[in-house]
């Protein structure tokens, strides 16, 4: 069979894989390849690969594999794994093979090194949708690509929706999808019309299933979804009764269940929850609404009986809510051993990150750090609380453990504990390293100053700050990379779409943010991203942020809308992308004044140190 090929250049995504095997053979030579054989897999198939390797993974004898495999339980069957080992052969080219599980429908991989520190996740393009016995892409594949996609770029989300309708368009779900992420900017200029149409087809499919004897619970519940979007009560509110008639103990039925119910209910907490109560009896594990809110609502009776009855319940169904039952469980005294034993239980799995957890872009070490963060914020709160219980040593001895990774709320947090002790000696290292911090103001030591008074010795403090600075220097060199640009001038267009050229290696440092406001992730950092930009712009550090929409009024509109000042160029031709090796968005690179990116991460929190332990060397 001819091979499944996913190029680096590959741009048209809203392609099936099938469609972008044939690229240029000047392409194939100038970047990494990999291959999935058959082309058109299907359920439990034997997977061969070949991968051509990036230049830093080239030298390595073996690889590993890993995959983002999602199955047709959306959400809750979406995990990643390693799924086989890449022998290097002769010729340089690595294989290996696997075997598809029969439950996944879609799947996207990334190569990395055995230890997990090099990872070449292609920009999360190297994909496999399983196909059918009639040749074509699974209904149930088309679904789950159009989500992993709307996680990352509601644009290519909504191109591959397009080809999801094309494919199917007598299913529901196709034009669900079509509806749902139409939301992008161009889509949406004739909204009314699209949503014209879109009304015309769900009153076509609801017509369709009122032929059918005893409509699937599913299909009722997609047209339930798909007439609440679009406004439609009249056609969303029938089959919303039909499905809880005829599956009053489906999840999505439960669900509409526990809304009727605080309706109904909605000035009597006390009756509402016997009402919870009842429905509990009655269902079961079956959707994690019902204790949900029932856990909301006993919050606002203060009944902590019933709190932890309704919070244990919430936790055997989903343990992701553990950190929610936590905060909650806390505001009350007799409850705040119960809220310790969650939070615990949370830090102890920040401690201990399971690997099937780790994004296809992130390394180990990334990772890691990131989760050590997670564990210092929580072990943080645990200090604060057993303070407030009267615990002091227990606190401080909590305290010390959140500051595995550099806190400087943490280490304040330390230091007041150990002042209102009345411990200086203990507390003033603490402080020197706040006082170390690049984004701490040069003031701070002087509110130490007089915040110590008599007690403050110049020498010890002089000493602190020197042990803090090496502390500080150690931690940050910890993170380093050294790699070079692809290219070292990258062109490149600015918000009025005139070409730009970056150059790099300009003697100075440089910070590159590459991002995306339809990658979720980067958006929730665009705050962040522009203090952080302020801030090194204010000290003379040259700031890129690139993103990979087309200049237009509406994107100038949005920035300017939302206070964002960060000066914004735009990958219009992709030559940043292939220029830095990398695709995901957020991605942080801090380039040195030679032009080698040293750190590279997609969280902001260390940048201000990095770039300042890079500009002495300079």
């Amino acid at each position: 069979m001819t091979a499944l090929r996913i190029l680096t250049a590959v741009t048209a995504l809203a392609a099936l894989p099938s469609a972008v095997s044939a690229q240029a053979s000047h392409e194939r030579q100038q970047t990494n390849e990999l291959q999935l054989m058959p082309e058109r897999p299907k359920t439990g198939d034997r997977i061969t690969v070949e991968y051509m390797a990036s230049a830093d993974l080239a030298g390595e004898p073996k690889l590993v594999l890993r995959a983002r495999l999602r199955t047709v339980a959306a959400g809750i069957g979406v995990h990643q794994q390693s799924v086989t080992e890449l022998e290097r052969s002769a010729t340089g080219r690595f294989h290996g093979a696997f075997e598809l599980p029969d439950s996944v429908v879609y799947a996207v991989f990334a190569v990395e090194d055995r230890a997990g520190r090099r990872v070449d996740h292609h920009g999360e393009k190297w994909e496999l949708v399983v196909h059918g016995k009639d040749g074509r892409p699974l209904r149930d594949a088309l679904n789950q690509r159009v989500r992993d996609l709307a996680e990352r770029d509601k644009r290519l989300a909504y191109e591959a929706a397009h080809e999801f309708v094309r494919l199917y368009p007598t299913h529901v779900t196709s034009w669900m999808a079509l509806y749902l992420y139409g939301d992008v900017p161009g889509a949406a200029a004739n909204k009314d019309s699209i949503r014209d149409a879109h009304t015309e087809r769900l009153r076509a499919f609801s017509q369709q299933l009122e032929s059918v004897s005893r409509p699937a619970a599913m299909d009722m519940t997609n047209i339930v979804f798909y007439g609440s979007w679009l406004g439609d009560t009249t056609i969303s509110h029938h089959w919303r009764s039909r499905l809880i008639r005829d599956y009053p103990t489906h999840a999505f039925a439960v669900q509409q269940r526990v809304f009727a119910l605080s309706d109904t209910h909605r000035s009597d907490a006390s009756a509402l929850m016997n009402a919870y109560e009842g429905l509990w009896q009655e269902v079961g594990t079956v959707a994690p609404q019902l204790p949900f809110s029932a856990f909301n609502v006993v919050q606002r009776l203060k009944n902590p009986e019933a709190m932890l009855r309704w919070g244990r319940r919430l936790e055997q169904m989903d343990s992701s809510f553990v950190p929610f039952i936590a905060q909650a469980l806390i505001e009350h005294r007799e409850l705040r051993e119960e809220a310790l034993a969650r939070m615990r239980q949370q830090i102890h799995r920040l401690d201990n990150p399971a690997d099937s957890d780790r994004p296809l872009t992130w390394t180990r070490d990334e990772y890691r750090n990131q989760m050590q963060r997670g564990a210092g914020i929580w072990l943080g709160r645990v200090g604060t609380v057993l303070y407030e219980m009267g615990e002091t040593q227990a606190a401080l001895d909590t305290l010390e453990r959140a500051v595995k990774v550099w806190n400087v709320d943490s280490f304040r947090m330390i230091a007041d504990l150990r002042l209102s002790m009345g411990d200086t000696a203990a507390a003033v290292p603490v402080l020197a390293r706040v006082a170390a911090d690049p984004a701490t103001a040069s003031s701070f030591s002087d509110s130490v100053r007089a915040r110590i008074g008599k007690r403050f010795e110049p020498d010890a403090w002089a000493r602190a700050l020197k042990a803090a600075d090496q502390e500080l220097r150690a931690y940050v060199w910890a993170q380093a990379t050294s790699r070079g640009l692809r290219s070292s001038r990258v062109p490149l267009h600015d918000a009025n779409g005139q070409p730009h050229t970056f150059q790099a290696g300009t003697g100075r440092v440089t910070l590159v943010a590459l991002w995306s406001r339809y990658c979720q992730p980067s958006y929730m950092q665009l705050r962040q991203l522009n203090d952080v930009a302020a801030r090194l712009m204010q000290q003379g550090v040259p700031v890129l942020a690139v993103t990979d929409e087309k200049p237009s009024g509406e994107l100038n509109s949005f920035l300017s809308s939302n206070g964002y000042r960060f000066p914004v160029f735009h990958d219009v031709e992709e030559a940043a992308r292939q220029a830095f090796a990398t695709t995901a968005t957020p991605s942080y690179l801090v380039l040195d004044a030679a032009g080698r990116i040293r750190f590279e991460s997609h969280v902001l929190d260390d940048v201000i140190r990095q770039v300042a332990v890079l500009r002495e060397h300079i």
